[in-house]
Parts: C-alpha cells; sequence; structure tokens
C-alpha cells in the first residue's frame, strides 16, 4: 500500500495530479481535520470533490477515532445537496516498541488498499 501524506493547501493540488490515474485511489479526511477541509467548501470544493470521486469510481472516507465527527460530516454534506457521502473508517491507534501506529479498520476487520492518500491539516501530523 502506498500511502501518500499532504498538508491541506495542497488538497487540490494533489487532487488534480491524482485524478489524471486510472488507480483506484481512497481519499480520506483524517481524523479532527475535517473541520479544516469542509471550510473549503466556501467554494464549493466539496461539491467538486464529490462529484469527482463518483466519476472515477474512487472512494471518499473518512478517517475517525470518533463516530460523531463522521455524523457531522455526512450532516454537512447532505446539507450541501452532496449525494455522493463518505463512508466511515475507524481508525485505532496503538503502540509498539517502534512508536504509534494507526490501524484502519471498518466493521469487516482491517482494511488493505492499493493506494491511501490522507489529508492532514498540517504537515507535521504522522500515520
Amino acid at each position: 500500500m502506498s500511502v501518500e501524506l499532504a498538508h491541506v493547501n495542497e488538497f487540490t493540488k494533489c487532487l488534480v495530479k491524482n485524478m489524471q490515474t486510472e488507480a483506484p485511489y481512497l481519499i480520506a479526511l483524517k481524523s479532527g481535520k475535517c473541520g479544516a477541509c469542509l471550510r473549503l467548501d466556501e467554494q464549493g470544493f466539496f461539491h467538486q470533490l464529490s462529484k469527482r470521486c463518483e466519476q472515477r469510481n474512487i472512494g471518499l472516507v473518512v478517517l475517525s477515532t470518533d463516530s460523531y465527527e463522521y455524523d457531522d460530516v455526512r450532516s454537512f454534506m447532505k446539507q450541501h445537496g452532496l449525494t455522493y457521502l463518505p463512508s466511515f473508517i475507524r481508525l485505532e491507534k496503538w503502540d509498539d516498541k517502534k512508536g504509534t501506529l494507526y490501524d484502519l479498520r471498518n466493521e469487516n476487520g482491517p482494511l488493505q488498499v492499493e493506494n491511501l492518500i490522507i489529508f492532514f491539516e498540517n504537515s507535521t501530523a504522522a500515520v
């Protein structure tokens, strides 16, 4: 699995670059950072993102340790008329001798995706 971390200011640039490929990308919004990304919708950003993801069959998900945040994001998108709503993936944090690690899981267990792009509000966050 390839993982690409992007500063939220590079969100559009990174999205456009990856929309030009045929790879089945999973676009993820990191837990606790969704609010900053949602503010970009003042320019209709999420409408564009939703439509492009739907056209290219790209998964749009919310990574979160908090299901309330997921509900907030879905509610926001519904209010703005977006039909291609994100799914929710629980982000499990655990520590071992190698440091802090994160597991991506949904109701069926651990996830494996070919390409994962995670957009952070700041570039200091790590996965």
